[in-house]
């Protein structure tokens, strides 16, 4: 019954961890022999203590020129220990490049766009987002913000939010915001438009936060860390990455994409016919009926004696083997054009940042990556490509699970082993036919 029970959340599992552990496609090449077979393993120890370990590996130029890289995989859901000890270790290196597909307007500072029109958007997304942490910072502070400079500050500590807050500081056309006084002490937030000069038409016409619709409850409410990886979390009894990582320091960086962007190369993929990303967006953060559906279901494993447990083992061992599971895609409409543009592209993305980044700094430098397990493989083959060797490789416990004090019989590891290869089996059909 409790087998049957947990079960039940190893579809919500998978779709987790699809960011995060899908397995990328590789065209045979010079470096293929040389590459790492793995990046996450799953082991049960002779004290039948099961052990999910996820690899951090170093390596240095051939020719002696050039700084050090570090590649950290990453697991979202994991042990608070996990987490700290992977904070130390990065924190130590001179520069850290790391994953989070920022909000919309916020897109990646390497991204050069000279159209206008791209630039105004973006602009009315930034006013959007500087309004929706003002909502929330009134809510949570129980007072207003005295200046951008103080609202920007407020989130700039969080780990949550501290990725992004820089790149709010102006508008897309890098011009200073202007606060205006309105009736009634009401302050708004403006752009001066492209000309960064007051009035004007077309694209120099300004751009008011007032003008816009009215900042949702929904909006503020999702600035809140209780997606679905929170949730499963929470129900494991784990830590979520967002919640024990610090990522705010003025040595790590954000190398990655924005909602905005991943949707448009999924649409751009498909031809506009489906919206893949939504739907996946809709699953992570709770959002959609699936989601909310996945949610419920944690909440009922919560609720039934043994169940968490059991469902931390099942997860443990899908993660430890998850490449099997989406080699052909991903179970949801446009999920192969999804799944390049998440891999593929988002790594396009940091291998460009690593490489001005190996060219910038010297030979006593450390750059390290941390991104999601399944990137790793695809950054790794870019960095032996630029002529660098793996002299490293360290494997750290990121979730235990003592099987003995959990109640989990041999026999029953074996079936719960046995439910997940069928389980697995079965997302293999469903992505054959995707």
């Amino acid at each position: 019954m409790r087998i049957a029970h947990a079960s039940i959340l190893l579809a919500s599992s998978l779709a987790l961890g699809a960011m995060a552990w899908a397995h990328p496609h590789h065209d045979d090449g010079a470096h293929e022999a040389t590459l790492s077979e793995k990046w996450v393993k799953t082991e049960e120890n002779d004290r039948r203590v099961l052990v999910l370990s996820v690899a951090t590996r170093e390596y240095e130029p051939t020719d002696g020129v050039g700084p050090r890289v570090s590649l950290a995989g990453a697991i979202h859901i994991a042990d608070r220990r996990y987490y700290r000890a992977l904070q130390e270790y990065l924190d130590a290196h001179d520069l850290v490049l790391y994953e989070g597909v920022g909000p919309s307007g916020v897109e990646h500072d390497t991204d050069e766009v000279s159209r206008d029109s791209e630039l105004q958007r973006r602009t009315k997304n930034r006013l959007r987002l500087i309004g929706v942490l003002a909502g929330h910072f009134r809510e949570y502070e129980g007072r207003e913000a005295e200046s951008l400079d103080e609202l920007l500050g407020h989130y700039a500590d969080d780990p949550r939010f501290g990725r992004w807050t820089d790149r709010l500081a102006d508008d897309a056309w890098g011009n200073d915001w202007i606060i205006e006084e309105g009736d009634g002490g009401h302050r708004s937030l403006v752009s001066l438009g492209a000309d960064g000069k007051p009035g004007g038409r077309g694209f120099d016409k300004d751009l008011r936060l007032a003008d816009q619709p009215p900042i949702t409850q929904d909006e503020i409410d999702a600035l809140e860390p209780d997606g679905i990886q929170a949730k499963l979390a929470r129900t494991l009894r784990l830590s979520f990455q967002l919640d024990e990582m610090d990522h705010s320091g003025e040595n790590w960086v954000n190398s990655d994409m924005t909602v905005d962007q991943v949707q448009a190369a999924v649409e751009r993929r498909t031809g506009g016919r489906m919206d893949a990303a939504s739907v996946l967006f809709g699953i992570m953060d709770g959002s959609s009926l699936l989601g909310q559906l996945s949610g419920a279901a944690l909440g009922l494993i919560d609720a039934i004696p043994g169940a968490a447990v059991r469902m931390r083992a099942m997860l443990m061992l899908v993660l430890g083997d998850a490449d099997k599971v989406f080699e052909g895609g991903m179970p949801i409409p446009g999920g192969e054009a999804l799944l390049d543009v998440i891999l593929n592209q988002r790594n396009d993305i940091v291998l460009a940042d690593l490489r001005e980044a190996i060219d910038e700094h010297g030979d006593d430098d450390e750059i390290a990556v941390i991104y999601g397990a399944a990137h790793l493989t695809g950054v790794e083959e870019g960095l032996l490509e630029q002529g660098y060797e793996l002299v490293n490789t360290e494997w750290r416990p990121a979730i235990k699970l003592n099987l003995r004090r959990a109640g989990i019989s041999e026999s029953e590891m074996e079936m719960l082993r046995q439910q997940v290869a069928m389980q697995m089996d079965t997302m293999e059909v469903m992505n054959s036919g995707n």
